[in-house]
């Protein structure tokens, strides 16, 4: 089946699923940007890993890794570098809760 009819089907048969996998493909666009709210602020070394990371993005790098200690705020981290670069992002979380 042609990507264009299977795109009339699905919205077609459900125009919610439709718009949720638009969305998940193509993001919520520049009028809804990611918003990163937490109480907290990045401190210690994760000024630094942040900058470093997002550096590391917009030169291209391939390859890139965070290390640390379980709690030290790798997450967090994380999720600072997505809200300053805003770009489409796919988080996999291998048995972990992420809250």
């Amino acid at each position: 089946m042609p990507a264009v009819r299977a795109k009339r089907e699905i919205a077609r048969i459900n125009p919610y699923l439709a718009r949720k996998r638009s969305e998940a493909l193509y993001g919520h666009g520049e009028d809804r940007p990611f918003r990163l709210v937490s109480p907290y602020t990045p401190n210690g070394d994760q000024p630094q890993a942040i900058d470093a990371l997002v550096g590391g993005l917009r030169r291209g790098d391939r390859c890139q890794s965070l290390l640390g200690v379980t709690g030290s705020g790798k997450t967090y981290t994380i999720a600072n570098v997505i809200e300053r670069v805003q770009r489409p992002t796919l988080v996999l979380a291998h048995n972990k809760t992420l809250a």
